[in-house]
């Protein structure tokens, strides 16, 4: 009894310890200059939507923190449960994932991979690929289901074809009619051979009573350059739970070259190319890709928007941003177009995305590859939504120093945000 009344006063002190620390660090951050993204143009609404991150201080005593439309919030300024909360951000930041937390948290309790996601008006899906421990390597599909109208759940749990499974995990989870499409990247253990293929294998389960009834395997015709290897990637919907009855496959030959024992490998793309699956009808068309002769591999993002494929390239030597919006279900190319940091009032462009036919560009007031400080002048950085099919700019926006108080050109030129997101 003595033992377990002394491990509880360790654990109080040690919490209320924690506790002040914490206090003692939040009000030193109080003295933290505030910035906030204003509109410069556009739909201020737009700006609304947008997050930028990063540090602010010198490398010795940086101090992270997110600025938008409202104003600007430190690390240490969020509540004890927002710090926890915070250690999954990377999957509650993803668009769609964060709405079913907040209004379904019973179903998403427990589910931590991001591309398992399924919803519609009627129903909420998510789908997991288990591959059991020990020597057995036999795999399964879980599949939780909940009913938006009744608000009912339902599990089932399906068995994988009879192998030994190196890993299995899920791509993409899609419904058609009463059909639930998993499609799931795995790769199979065997005895004394190494580096088998990785295969892309879409189950196909009855919704009703979970019974498995077809497996596709995605076939790739593609013969490699001697020495090079296929490196798969799958693209979905940017929103994480949005149907779509196609997923993109981004297949790059990559030749790999050891440099020395002590240096990391050099990677080469030598081709890329990128092909649709549909769900519905099981066709395999390949699509015009951005890829020009030299890229460095992943140069080129692709997302998917419903059955539209946005691909983004980024030039960095141009300083420029080109963008293509193809219709999967016609082939049809919507758009083609291209944009300069110095178009957009800025000297360099930072990350971008695509998103429900918008592109969301960061930019810089000076150009990146030089060794200066992004705030080197004092200048603010700055974001920008542009029209996906037209190029038209939506929105653009800085970010400024709010106290009066402070010199604005100093804050400024200790202040480096380098990530862009949308928040929902």
């Amino acid at each position: 009894m003595k033992r377990t009344r002394y491990a509880l006063t360790v654990v109080l002190c040690l919490f209320a310890l924690g506790t002040l620390g914490y206090y003692y660090a939040f009000a030193s951050d109080e003295r933290l200059p505030p910035f906030q993204l204003v509109t410069v143009e556009g739909d201020a609404k737009e700006g609304a939507a947008l997050e930028l991150s990063g540090t602010y201080g010198g490398r010795m005593y940086s101090k992270p923190l997110i600025v938008t439309t409202e104003g600007s919030v430190y690390r240490l300024q969020e509540t004890l449960a927002e710090a926890v909360l915070d250690s999954r951000s990377w999957l509650l930041e993803l668009p769609g994932l964060k709405e079913i937390r907040k209004e379904h948290p019973n179903f998403m309790r427990g589910k931590s991979s991001t591309s398992g996601w399924y919803e519609d008006e009627e129903k909420l899906i998510y789908a997991d690929a288990v591959v059991s421990g020990g020597q057995s390597r036999t795999a399964r599909l879980d599949a939780d289901l909940l009913d938006l109208k009744s608000g009912k759940t339902s599990r089932f749990s399906v068995p994988l074809p009879d192998q030994k499974y190196d890993f299995a995990y899920t791509e993409d989870v899609q419904l058609v009619g009463d059909q639930l499409h998993v499609l799931v990247a795995q790769r199979k253990l065997e005895a004394g051979s190494a580096n088998l293929p990785t295969v892309y294998v879409d189950y196909v389960l009855n919704l009703s009573d979970g019974s498995l009834i077809d497996r596709k395997k995605l076939a790739f015709d593609w013969k490699t350059t001697p020495g090079a290897s296929l490196q798969i990637s799958v693209v979905t919907e940017g929103m994480a739970t949005a149907p779509s009855d196609s997923v993109i496959l981004q297949i790059d030959e990559i030749m790999q070259k050891q440099v020395s024992e002590h240096v990391a490998a050099e990677l080469k793309l030598l081709n890329e190319k990128l092909v649709s699956y549909s769900y519905s009808t099981d066709e395999m068309k390949e699509l015009p890709s951005l890829f020009k002769p030299g890229d460095e591999p992943y140069r080129v993002f692709n997302t998917l928007d419903g059955n539209v494929l946005t691909s983004l390239r980024p030039d960095d030597d141009a300083d420029q941003l080109e963008w293509t919006r193809t219709d999967l279900t016609t082939g049809k190319q919507l758009a083609s177009l291209s944009v300069t940091g110095e178009q957009l009032g800025a000297q360099d462009i930072g990350s971008s995305f695509a998103v429900d036919g918008r592109i969301y560009v960061l930019l810089y007031p000076t150009r990146l590859n030089v060794p200066e400080s992004m705030q080197d002048d004092g200048e603010p950085t700055m974001a920008a939504v542009l029209d996906a099919d037209s190029g038209k700019v939506l929105y653009r926006g800085k970010v400024v120093s709010v106290d009066p108080k402070r010199s604005a050109e100093k804050e400024l030129k200790q202040l480096q945000l380098n990530n862009l997101n949308r928040r929902e």
